[in-house]
């Protein structure tokens, strides 16, 4: 819980770039096959083609938790991957390896949606 006080806003340099500053990337797969062996698939997937690359600071593939239905809660979707990279340019480069594309030719065909966030700080 936050203690009492103003909320605070966090303000960057003017001479802020975009080549080094962190980029989280994070994707929500809905499957169209949701058995425990198809979100499993995904998750070893995601562990064997995009965990290995330069620039990662932080990697996690994971299914939806259960019982954390809160009205706030979004629940429509079944693995969320979570990936911090140290820099646009380590995204950047991730997003052209081959290893990406293989995920997505390996999987995608049972991907009903999938939702990217990305961001920085």
């Amino acid at each position: 819980t936050r203690s009492g006080g103003a909320a605070q806003s966090i303000s960057y340099s003017e001479d802020r770039t975009t080549e080094n500053i962190m980029l989280t990337h994070t994707v929500f797969f809905t499957l169209l096959d949701s058995s425990p062996e198809a979100i499993q698939a995904l998750i070893e997937g995601a562990k064997t083609h995009l965990a290995p690359h330069e620039g990662i600071r932080h990697f996690s593939a994971a299914p939806r938790a259960q019982g954390l239905d809160r009205p706030v809660t979004d629940t429509a979707f079944h693995v969320a991957l979570c990936i911090a990279f140290e820099s646009r340019a380590a995204h950047d480069l991730y997003q052209e390896t081959p290893a990406h594309q293989r995920f997505i030719d390996g999987l995608e065909s049972n991907w009903a949606e999938v939702r990217v966030f990305d961001s920085e700080g």
